[in-house]
């Protein structure tokens, strides 16, 4: 026998259809998930382009290179206008010129437009002025340089924002924000900077020159090429989300509902997933085998803590099992296996044993009948999966460090 044979669930970013996520393992569906997300998304494509999918369809996603995962996102709203069309009224220039859909996007269109500064001694900047309550929020934009390789995404309300070097692909300044820059095919990067707790905000890209200054001498021909604005509440840039005329929001993506008492074992087993969150945003995110109910659960999970794991084996409200692990890097794919047994609980991660519980009952047979990316009382799962697999026999060491190791 292997670890794939002895599997009863095993799901990996493959076959799907609308409203549908097809397991490996068992071919009879019945440990099919469902998903739900009643709005189209976009993705990252096997081409390395971004490409819109219909409503309640599985996002295979490729930004982390050749093999996909299954993206997983919250609700999400861009509240900016126009966010392909720079040459609209709705963007505010000062000292640039804009060409509309004068190159290849990030989506394999030409859509992208291109920023020239003018060759004035003044701050050269696009603009959009957006009414906001005192929340964290994060400014996003799809950018490559074209002769100006320097660049800031910047609250002007708050004056915080981040710098960007396209050339080398760099952060080279943070004020009281947090960035981050993602390179994408055909020298395009995404670039986002997070900015807590500020109310109505101006958006602004600004291009700075090589001594660091963002008023100077533009020579008329120098810019970037820009796609994809977006400005969304929350602490980190989720997918793209294209406007016109009014805001769009993308609903969160619901994935559960696989299996039934015959496909798991609820006196001993193995759940493992190998898996990413979005961000280290503090937030519990769960994967969960249960009785469709909070109370009788056997769960892995980001926790509250900073790049924290915890697994729990929850039996009528009680905790049977405990175990956290908190020397994680949660946004990193990390292998987490948890196995159970009566008196023999355990967590691995990444090919080794983090921590045990030799003490503790089990649900009685035939109770767990249920595997989904979610809690009932809505704590969902947002991040990236490669792997969902689950066993019903609890595996030996060798097995589980074999199953873990990277």
């Amino acid at each position: 026998m292997s670890l794939y044979d002895d599997a009863s669930i095993i799901l990996t970013p493959n076959a799907y259809k609308a409203s549908k996520l097809y397991s490996l393992k068992p071919t009879n569906g019945t440990a099919d998930f469902n998903v739900v997300r009643a709005t189209t998304a976009t993705r990252v494509n096997e081409d390395g382009l971004i490409e819109s999918v219909g409503v309640n369809v599985p996002r295979l996603d490729y930004s982390g290179g050749v093999c996909p995962s299954i993206l997983v996102e919250p609700q999400a709203t861009n509240l900016l206008l126009r966010s392909q069309e720079f040459n609209n009224a709705s963007w505010l220039k000062t000292s640039v010129t804009v060409t509309a859909n004068a190159v290849t996007s990030p989506d394999g269109t030409t859509t992208a437009d291109t920023i020239t500064e003018s060759a004035t001694t003044s701050v050269h900047q696009l603009k959009q002025n957006i009414a906001l309550t005192a929340v964290n929020h994060t400014w996003s934009l799809f950018v490559k340089p074209n002769g100006r390789k320097n660049v800031i995404l910047w609250s002007d309300t708050a004056s915080k924002g981040t710098a960007f070097d396209l050339n080398a692909g760099t952060i080279t300044s943070e004020t009281s924000s947090v960035g981050k820059i993602t390179a994408l095919t055909n020298g395009w990067f995404k670039i986002s900077t997070t900015i807590l707790g500020t109310g109505g905000v101006n958006v602004s890209l600004y291009f700075i020159n090589d001594s660091g200054n963002a008023s100077y001498l533009g020579d008329g021909v120098s810019g970037v090429y820009v796609w994809g604005a977006q400005l969304e509440l929350g602490s980190y840039a989720t997918s793209y989300i294209p406007t016109t005329s009014s805001t769009v929001t993308r609903n969160a993506d619901v994935i559960g509902g696989a299996g039934d008492v015959n496909t798991f074992n609820s006196e001993e087993g193995v759940l493992f997933v190998e898996m990413s969150a979005l961000a280290n945003d503090l937030t519990n995110r769960f994967i969960v085998l249960s009785n469709g109910t909070s109370n009788n659960t056997i769960a892995v999970y980001y926790t509250s803590v900073s790049n924290r794991i915890r697994y729990i084996y929850e039996i009528g409200g009680v905790q049977s099992c405990s175990i956290t692990y908190d020397s994680a890097t949660i946004t990193d794919l990390n292998k987490i296996a948890l196995k159970w047994k009566v008196n023999d609980f355990s967590l691995w991660v990444n090919g080794t044993e983090v921590g045990t519980d030799i003490s503790g009952a089990v649900h009685a047979a035939n109770t767990i009948n249920n595997l989904s990316l979610k809690r009932s009382d809505g704590l969902d799962f947002f991040g990236k999966i490669k792997q969902l697999i689950v066993y019903k026999t609890a595996l030996t060491d060798t097995e589980l460090t074999t199953l873990t190791t990277p």
